[in-house]
């Protein structure tokens, strides 16, 4: 459990920095800082909910239920567009910062999902 929890803080750690190395400007070092604290915002969230302690069980469920639906219909719809537009764009060049931008939120959402699934299923409730 220590080494997933350091392993997690070294993967932070470098995606920090990878942040600011990757940017061209502040502005574009501030963007990518922002997608990498969002993908670990709901990577975070993923992690309780595939593994809710007892108390939190039927409250997740709800609000999990309520999220599919949500993404299901309204939201994949509209992230398909915006995915479709930015990192795909008509003119066939390549958008690298985009693509870069988009490794970054699933590295950060990964490593929270992990690090918190792994914490929340090995120290449980009594």
């Amino acid at each position: 459990m220590i080494f997933t929890n350091l392993f997690g803080l070294m993967i932070l750690v470098f995606l920090a920095w990878a942040c600011t190395q990757l940017g061209a400007d502040d502005k574009a070092k501030l963007g990518y800082a922002l997608v990498g604290l969002t993908g670990m915002l709901l990577g975070w969230g993923c992690g309780m909910y595939f593994a809710p302690y007892g108390s939190e069980l039927s409250k997740l469920l709800t609000i999990g239920q309520a999220v599919s639906a949500f993404a299901s219909g309204y939201l994949v719809s509209k992230v398909d567009r915006f995915v479709e537009a930015s990192l795909f764009p008509k003119d066939g060049g390549i958008l690298a910062g985009d693509w870069l931008g988009a490794a970054i939120f699933a590295a950060a959402f990964l490593n929270a999902a992990l690090v918190v699934y792994s914490n929340r299923s090995y120290f449980r409730e009594h």
